[in-house]
């Protein structure tokens, strides 16, 4: 484990202060390259169906050229998403009456932690605020789930929407 001090003069406050990661003695460098193909398949019977298999590619390097630590990290992730949608109209002499529409939509993301927080450094330049980075984060991953319904009456001029959430989060 590596130490930063806070200083007793402003000389070496000021230099303490300029290896956070915004100052000139760090580097950062964050590239994501994502690939995202999308397949629609649409039925009159049983509605639209998109699919989304989502390939995401993930490099994390950070470099404190003051403390000499680095971390350089490489994710590579598989994010799907898919969405069904239903639409039911009826007609009441020949004009649109009723409409119900449905909806299903699943989505899985996830994101890496910052390559400046996996570093193992105590930063205590603001005796306030000391800071230590912690080398085994892990990426987290997020699964949404939805559903809705909505009805619309034209002829009671009428509106109802119903939807629900669902939303698990894991290495939060």
């Amino acid at each position: 484990e590596r130490y930063l001090t806070p200083a007793s003069t402003a000389a070496s406050v000021q230099a303490l202060t300029l290896s956070t990661p915004d100052s000139y003695e760090s580097h950062g460098l964050n590239l994501s390259h994502t690939l995202a193909p999308s397949v629609g398949l649409i039925t009159k019977k049983f509605g639209s169906l998109s699919l989304t298999p989502r390939v995401q590619f993930l490099r994390n390097r950070y470099d404190d050229t003051r403390s000499s630590a680095a971390v350089n990290r490489a994710y590579s992730f598989f994010s799907p998403s898919a969405r069904w949608q239903r639409l039911i109209m009826t007609e009441k002499e020949g004009v649109s009456d009723r409409m119900y529409l449905m909806f299903l939509t699943y989505n899985l993301n996830h994101t890496a932690p910052e390559a400046s927080l996996l570093l193992d450094i105590r930063d205590a330049a603001d005796p306030l605020s000391i800071n230590l980075g912690n080398s085994a984060l892990k990426p987290s991953s997020t699964h949404n789930l939805s559903a809705e319904w909505l009805y619309t009456r034209d002829s009671r001029e009428c509106q109802f929407d119903i939807e629900a959430n669902y939303s698990r989060t894991q290495n939060a």
